[in-house]
């Protein structure tokens, strides 16, 4: 009778054992998290934060070679999480679904899109309505814009910045193509440096490229502050009125993952969620 007792408690104690591991995987092993690069430099340090927080899961941080492979990782499986610097797109979305995957975006954080033009350019600021003529085309002279009698020349890069690029047509110009008549160059700095040899030269660039940078210091650009509409006062980019939404040209950064992701997963969406995209202080 002692030994059937002693043989039920083992294969309770067995069951119960069973039932705390199969409880305890979710909150420990390896995540995946893709990232394109102009992202990596400080996920790849939220993440090394959250391992400190975190000591039972592991986080595997790959680099993808733009925002489209980072969501092609996503949805072909080989990365449990990734973060982007633009939202999903319809095909992308399909893709995912064909596969079996229900896709969810979380807003991270915010990056500000900086206005600029040759610095002897006399204007200083320009309402969105009017950035969004200059870059569609519909405006061709700076006349037209408050300036001078000066032809105006769009300034952008090409396809090595999807996630940027992506925003501004879709998101910010609506889905109405760049004008045709836009020099096109391959890197951000690029956009600078020509910006700044053409008088009725304009250009995009993110934050970091005109503040973080040496590029800026080397030439002679204007950094255009921008109003929200003919009547709002101008407001200049920088990181403290991009995070409290007074400048009006920011994009969002997202981290993505299966909408049923385990626990260790959606605990690494909430710590990037806490810490920001943009915030310095980490």
């Amino acid at each position: 009778m002692k030994r059937a007792f002693l043989t039920i408690a083992l294969l309770g104690a067995f069951g119960a054992a069973l039932a705390v591991n199969e409880a305890y995987p979710a909150d420990k092993g390896t995540i995946h998290v893709a990232s394109p690069g102009s992202m990596f430099g400080r996920m790849h340090t939220v993440s090394q934060l959250f391992m400190k927080e975190q000591p039972l899961i592991r986080v595997d941080f790959m680099r993808s070679a733009n925002v489209d492979a980072t969501f092609s990782a996503l949805i072909d499986k080989s990365a449990d999480i990734a973060l982007t610097t633009r939202r999903i797109t319809a095909a992308e979305e399909q893709s995912a679904k064909s596969k079996g995957l229900e896709l969810t975006g979380h807003i991270i954080g915010h990056g500000g899109i900086v206005i600029i033009t040759a610095a002897a350019n006399p204007v200083k600021d320009l309402a969105v309505d009017q950035v969004r003529k200059i870059f569609t085309g519909e405006y061709t002279n700076w006349s037209q814009a408050g300036g001078p009698t000066e032809a105006i020349t769009v300034v952008r890069v090409g396809e090595t910045y999807p996630g940027t690029n992506f925003f501004m047509q879709e998101d910010f110009l609506g889905g109405i193509p760049f004008t045709a008549a836009a020099v096109v160059v391959p890197e951000f700095a690029s956009v600078i440096r020509k910006v700044a040899q053409m008088p009725g030269g304009i250009g995009f660039v993110r934050i970091r490229d005109a503040f973080e940078s040496p590029i800026p210091h080397e030439s002679a650009i204007k950094v255009l502050g921008v109003k929200k509409d003919a009547s709002a006062p101008a407001v200049k980019p920088s990181r403290k009125t991009v995070a409290d939404a007074n400048y009006p040209i920011r994009r969002p950064y997202y981290v993505y993952c299966e909408k049923s992701a385990d626990v260790k997963i959606m605990k690494y969406v909430e710590f990037v969620q806490k810490k920001g995209w943009g915030q310095q202080n980490l």
